[in-house]
């Protein structure tokens, strides 16, 4: 597991992090209260920077947690240690918690669909 906080992890640390890595998961969730304040602009503190990085503009009616997912992972997609670690998996994950569902956001699309699973 890959965790990065932004007081302790610098981006320039991410490139000796992937040495091991097979997978990066990119979570989100609804009603997320840092997400709303970004899109706000009242993002603050270390938090509040970090996701002000992302970029992340929030279409009209979207589901903005499944948006910044996504947005995450296409910016995961600029480092270049990222694009050369080999075999190395992005998922992006996004659980509704009104509807107690988690979906996978495609990597490319951003593209939200339930995560199905047998019993």
């Amino acid at each position: 597991m890959l965790l990065l906080w932004p007081r302790f992890v610098r981006l320039s640390m991410l490139p000796a992090a992937l040495i091991a890595v097979v997978a990066i998961t990119v979570c989100g969730h609804s009603g997320c209260g840092a997400v709303r304040a970004l899109m706000a602009g009242n993002a603050t503190g270390d938090l509040g920077r970090w996701l002000s990085l992302s970029g992340t503009r929030f279409p009209g009616e979207s589901d903005e947690g499944v948006v910044h997912v996504a947005r995450q992972l296409e910016n995961l997609r600029t480092y270049p240690a990222v694009t050369a670690a080999d075999g190395l998996t992005l998922k992006g994950l996004y659980f509704d918690l009104a509807e107690a569902r988690m979906y996978e956001v495609d990597a490319e699309s951003g593209v939200a669909r339930p995560v199905v699973q047998g019993i």
